[in-house]
């Protein structure tokens, strides 16, 4: 089993400095700092057969044969990226709900691409 953290964060000021249209014509600062709450990310190697290549547990379960079934959008991408093919179980964890706020989706991002690697 391997297992990666990556913490959340609170970003002070910043908002919209992503957003091309936005930082084009203003520039963009921004300030933030991570706080000590965490997605955990695992990924256990499938030595047999369950009738599917990967099972990813996050809100929900899919278990799919193929990264372009996988309906969480950063999974698919980053799989589909890397031209993941081995088969895998991926469990999130994380003590804070998706959307409060913390930059969770980017943390998730940042996890699960150096849990890729580690693989």
């Amino acid at each position: 089993m391997i297992c990666v953290k990556a913490p959340l964060r609170i970003g002070l000021f910043g908002g919209g400095t992503d957003i091309p249209d936005f930082f084009l014509e203003r520039g963009g600062k921004a300030i933030g700092f991570t706080i000590e709450s965490y997605i955990y990310i695992q990924a256990v190697e499938a030595e047999i057969n369950q009738g599917y290549k990967f099972r990813i547990s996050y809100r929900k379960n899919e278990e799919v044969n193929s990264a372009e079934d996988i309906t969480h959008p950063i999974f698919r991408e980053v799989l589909k990226k890397y031209k993941f093919d081995n088969p895998y179980a991926f469990n999130t964890i994380s003590n804070l709900p998706s959307g409060a706020g913390l930059g969770g989706s980017s943390s998730f991002t940042v996890g699960l691409l150096s849990l890729i690697n580690k693989i």
